[in-house]
């Protein structure tokens, strides 16, 4: 079944500061781990409609040894003060399944476009959990990898459509507690954060730009 995930994201200045402060909140360190993101597209039918399709591959941070995967489809974010996708996963139950499913992809005419690696560390404060992505490296198709930064996000993910309202109170509500505010949003995904320190427009659609 199909559900939505509400996020708000902002930069990180101070790594340790922040971790810090979730501790001294009394958050819950739930996991930390290692995402491979990997984005496709066929004719850039999903960039013109701002959706993306994503295999995600989840490693222990220390022997890389594989953990899970998953296979995602979002719609086309919305919202003004966070960001709204619906969401459609499945797990990838073994390695050799994330492979198969590249090349099930490839062979349909898709093509990997950019590619992300992350250390994620999931807090849970509240009724809110976060992402704290850490050392992100980023790369395109034909282009260098660049490290974009780090990034917290406070995300809700639920089966329920709530009011904007409800979702805007809550998210920036644990936000101010780790001191951020709403002028601190980030709506840019981490693929158009890494396209922007390349001084190309912020979107999966300047790939259309470029013979690839």
């Amino acid at each position: 079944m199909p559900f939505y995930e509400y996020e708000a994201k902002v930069f990180v200045e101070n790594e340790e500061a922040l971790t810090r402060k979730f501790r001294e909140l009394g958050a819950t360190l739930l996991k930390r781990i290692l995402q491979r993101d990997s984005y496709y597209d066929l004719k850039y039918r999903l960039a013109n409609k701002d959706e993306l399709l994503r295999i995600r591959i989840v490693e222990a941070i220390d022997t890389h040894e594989f953990q899970g995967g998953e296979f995602s489809w979002k719609s086309g974010r919305e919202g003004k003060t966070y960001e709204v996708r619906e969401d459609i996963s499945i797990p990838l139950l073994t390695e050799q399944a994330t492979h198969s499913l590249n090349e099930i992809l490839i062979r349909l005419g898709y093509r990997k476009l950019a590619w992300l690696i992350k250390h994620r560390d999931r807090w849970r404060l509240g009724n809110v959990e976060f992402e704290f992505d850490k050392n992100i490296e980023a790369q395109a198709i034909n282009r260098p990898k660049k490290e974009i930064g780090s990034y917290l996000q406070a995300t809700i993910e639920t089966e329920q459509i709530h009011t904007p309202e409800q979702i805007e109170q809550i998210l920036w509500d644990s936000l101010n507690l780790l001191g951020f505010n709403s002028s601190h949003l980030r709506w840019e995904s981490y693929v158009e954060l890494y396209l922007i320190q390349l001084n190309e427009l912020n979107s999966f659609r300047l790939l259309k730009k470029r013979e690839i």
